[in-house]
């Protein structure tokens, strides 16, 4: 599902970011989208999560670490551009959902990451981080030929470099873990 910041409905609330501290070794359960208002009921945690990380200055965020349990993670759509001889990570206006994410990782490299993290405010650490993932998640969408129904569609995509790294950092926080 992709959520673009222009179309968030205006009565969108904000949540509280739990500190770490909160949510470490608390595991996340499966999303379970059976009808059409399970749907909509995620997509509004979705935008709350969305609305929380843009007045955080956020790229990602895991709905644990809005006090979710469900395996629910936003991200931001960036876009790497060469500045000065240095990558540099630009915001593009939406947002990417996954639900019921994972990852596996492709090859052996490595890269260290400088990582920041909302539930850690002030603080930054180094965390290796493989290379290049497939990702795998569900979208869900309405069944037009059945009223009410729902259809899940099986998604999976190589991520690589930036995009990886936050892809790895935001589903941790699904299987409880705030610093690696």
């Amino acid at each position: 599902m992709l959520l673009e910041i222009a179309k968030m409905p205006e009565d969108t609330a904000t949540m509280n970011i739990w500190h770490w501290s909160k949510i470490k070794n608390l595991k996340s359960a499966r999303v379970v989208i059976n009808n059409a208002e399970d749907l909509k009921r995620v997509e509004r945690t979705a935008w709350k999560m969305i609305k929380t990380c843009l007045q955080a200055d956020g790229i990602g965020l895991a709905a644990p670490q809005v006090g979710i349990f469900e395996q629910i993670v936003i991200i931001r759509e960036i876009e790497v551009k060469e500045e000065d001889g240095k990558s540099k990570l630009v915001p593009l206006p939406a947002f990417k959902v996954f639900i019921n994410p994972n990852w596996t990782f492709v090859g052996e490299q490595k890269i260290l990451s400088n990582e920041a993290c909302l539930s850690v405010p002030g603080v930054s650490f180094q965390v290796e981080r493989y290379k290049k993932i497939i990702s795998k998640w569900e979208d869900h969408i309405e069944d037009t030929e059945n009223k009410g129904f729902i259809k899940k569609i099986a998604q999976e995509r190589p991520f690589q470099d930036d995009f990886s790294v936050i892809f790895q950092h935001e589903t941790d926080h699904l299987r409880g873990v705030s610093i690696p």
